[in-house]
């Protein structure tokens, strides 16, 4: 007689063939990546922009999108350690631009408002996301950086 207490068997082997699925983090880096190469070109035009800030954008959003790309299509970018280091970089300067933003263009104080809850609002989802993603990809991502 069988045993009725015996878990059953099952194959729980390991398989690299079995990635995630990551469509929605492709479209997000699609539109992150059209929503950065718009802001880029409007700092372009922008008559007050230094040249630094400038090149700083470039390279620290060059950096981030780099990043998203390699956790929403499984390649592996640099190492591992890189981009541990990049997200407290970005989030660094990401707050200084919030903290040093030229908010003298706000004729009203309800203008002010307005101008936060969009940024809260829009902004702040669009900044959450990009660094779980570089998160995942540092720190959750074995299968990326053990092939």
């Amino acid at each position: 007689m069988k045993n009725p207490y015996t878990p059953p068997s099952s194959d729980v082997s390991l398989d690299d063939d079995l990635v995630p699925s990551k469509k929605w983090w492709k479209v997000f880096f699609w539109f992150f990546l059209v929503a950065e190469c718009l802001s880029i070109t409007s700092l372009l035009f922008d008559d007050d922009m230094v040249s630094t800030e400038m090149a700083s954008e470039i390279l620290i959003y060059g950096i981030i999108i780099l990043g998203i790309f390699g956790f929403s299509y499984n390649k592996k970018i640099l190492f591992r350690q890189w981009w541990g280091c990049a997200i407290p970089v970005g989030l660094t300067y990401d707050l200084y631009s919030i903290y040093a933003g030229d908010w003298s263009n706000s004729v009203s104080p309800e203008e002010l408002y307005v101008t936060i809850a969009v940024l809260i609002i829009l902004v702040g989802p669009l900044l959450f996301f990009q660094y779980f993603a570089l998160y995942k990809y540092c720190f959750k991502s074995s299968n990326i950086w053990n092939s």
